[in-house]
């Protein structure tokens, strides 16, 4: 059913382009992803006066800050073609990607809040396995496109896909409170600072070491085009 689905999408006029323009793919997951963060602002807003508690409005301020790179990101590739100009290609992925490493440092703000704050998500009945699926879903489809797209070798494209995995990984995050309210009721206050705190330098880990590897790289790349140009 999923192949015929993907048949039908495929021979539409911009079904047909999604799959084989990656300029046009780009621009529409940028749109798209700037909808959900946008989503997430809110529903964390709404959760911080429902709750009263700092931490969801700290997770805002990161999907902000995220809605900010990914519409900065979506301008350059409204106006260009990737792969047509690669200095200011990786200028912006460094610009992202120092960005990625300054949020993160709001992330462990969250971190300690989360880990001695008895406050978090919560959802009803079935609804907190419907978004458990979906935060996972999310998780492994960001790093599936992470590795798939890297073969276009374009910084703006790596750049997307950084931000995308960044944004996946918190609200994995946020489902762990929602996990530990819902079924952790006899766990100990201390192990649940536990999970909290190894999710969170997990987290952090993986986007400081990512962001890490986007800034060295866009350096050297730079570097080299720079000199090229000199010479």
């Amino acid at each position: 059913k999923f192949k015929k689905l993907k048949t039908r999408v495929y021979n539409t006029k911009y079904g047909n382009r999604y799959f084989t323009d990656i300029d046009f793919k780009t621009n529409v997951s940028l749109y798209l992803n700037l909808l959900v963060n946008i989503g997430n602002i809110a529903l964390n807003i709404i959760y911080g006066f429902v709750f009263d508690t700092n931490w969801f409005f700290i997770l805002a301020l990161y999907y902000a800050t995220l809605t900010v790179v990914r519409f900065f990101l979506a301008l350059y590739t409204r106006k260009n073609t990737l792969g047509s100009n690669m200095l200011g290609e990786w200028r912006r992925a460094r610009l992202c990607a120092a960005v990625l490493t300054l949020i993160n440092l709001s992330l462990t703000g969250v971190v300690l809040m989360m880990m001695y704050q008895n406050k978090g998500f919560t959802y009803a009945g079935i609804l907190i396995y419907v978004m458990a699926a979906y935060s996972f879903y999310h998780v492994t489809v960001a790093i599936v496109e992470l590795i798939k797209h890297r073969k276009y070798e374009s910084p703006i494209i790596n750049s997307v896909k950084s931000v995308k995995l960044a944004a996946a990984l918190v609200s994995m995050l946020s489902l762990e409170t929602a996990m530990l309210s819902s079924f952790g009721s006899n766990m100990p206050d201390s192990e649940k600072r536990i999970f909290i705190a190894a999710t969170g330098a997990g987290i952090s880990i993986i986007v400081i070491g990512l962001s890490s590897y986007m800034i060295v790289k866009s350096t050297n790349e730079i570097n080299k085009l720079r000199k090229t140009s000199n010479e």
